[in-house]
């Protein structure tokens, strides 16, 4: 009974977490603001340790289940089986999540552009493209793309050695998104 007294208690943790969050975000994107990501990984953190946490009560639910003879044999051997399945996923998902996260996560970097600070997130997989947005302060930054710059050739963040990405073709965009001025460099 303890038991689902604690796991209730993380659910509801976690989804007022979760709900809070949203609504920020809700009312951040009416004002087409957005947060940096001094802000989403640590929430992105908590949130996974919270799931975990919600996770693992489940497995020890299930578990002790498994365990009590007063069950009976199909629902004990119901609840082996999901305690497995569970298990396994969760296992396969904190294999997975370090893969994830370094195809996924792009660098963020606050830099002036155009005489503009601005906030500049590098994806450099396979190809360097840059995507400046407004700076508003360190937890928020616009959410409309302002600039996307082709950098060729990918592999590493062109800000880490301080310079800056070359650029082989530009967009601008305005504060709805449309094209305000697109070019290969040097035509």
């Amino acid at each position: 009974m303890i038991k689902s007294k604690k796991l209730v208690l993380s659910i509801v943790i976690l989804a007022i977490f979760l709900a809070f969050y949203n609504l920020i975000e809700l009312i951040l994107s009416i004002h087409n603001l957005t947060f940096r990501h001094t802000v989403f990984y640590p929430f992105i953190a908590i949130a996974a340790v919270l799931s975990l946490l919600c996770i693992i009560q489940i497995i020890r639910i299930l578990y002790s289940i498994v365990k009590n003879r007063k069950f009976k044999l199909f629902l004990r051997v119901l609840a082996g089986t999901a305690t497995v399945i569970v298990s396994f996923l969760l296992l396969i998902s904190l294999l997975l999540a370090p893969v994830y996260f370094a195809f996924w996560h792009q660098p963020e970097q606050v830099v002036e552009k155009d005489g503009k600070k601005m906030v500049a997130y590098v994806d450099s997989y396979l190809q360097i493209t840059v995507y400046y947005y407004d700076y508003k302060n360190v937890f928020i930054r616009g959410k409309q793309l302002k600039v996307m710059v082709d950098g060729g050739n990918g592999g590493s963040d062109p800000y880490e050695n301080g310079q800056g990405p070359h650029v082989y073709r530009y967009t601008y965009y305005d504060d709805n998104g449309n094209i305000l001025d697109s070019n290969w460099a040097g035509k």
